[in-house]
C-alpha cells in the first residue's frame, strides 16, 4: 500500500513548522539550516508524498487517502509538538527512515 505517504507527510509537515522561528529556538539542532532550505524540504516531501500516494493507489483514490493520511499526520505532529516539541522533531527524522525502509521492502 501506500503507508509511506504518511510517514513522509509527517517529516513534511514537520519541515514547515521547523522553518518558523517560534520552533527553531526550541531546539538547537533546527538551527543547523536556513528556514528558507528547509521550508523548501518541507514543501518537496508533501509533493512526495502526494506522488506516492498516487503512484500506489491510483489518482482518484490516491487523492482521498493523501488527504486522509496527512490529516492524521497532521494532527499527530501538532498534538506531539504542544506535548514535547523535541520529541515531534526527532520522530520526524524516524518516520522518514521507516518511510525508506517500507518502501524499499
Amino acid at each position: 500500500m501506500a503507508f509511506e505517504a504518511g510517514l513522509i507527510a509527517y517529516t513534511g509537515l514537520a519541515g514547515l513548522a521547523a522553518s518558523v522561528a517560534k520552533h527553531r529556538r526550541d531546539d538547537p539542532a533546527l538551527r543547523l539550516l536556513p528556514p528558507a532550505t528547509v521550508r523548501v524540504a518541507g514543501s518537496v516531501l508533501l509533493g512526495l508524498s502526494l506522488l506516492l500516494a498516487i503512484a500506489g493507489w491510483g489518482s482518484a483514490i490516491g487523492i482521498v487517502g493523501w488527504v486522509a493520511q496527512i490529516s492524521v499526520a497532521g494532527v499527530a505532529f501538532v498534538l506531539l509538538l504542544s506535548w514535547r516539541p523535541r520529541i515531534a522533531f526527532r520522530l520526524s527524522i524516524a518516520a522518514l527512515l521507516c518511510a525508506g525502509v517500507i518502501a524499499v521492502a
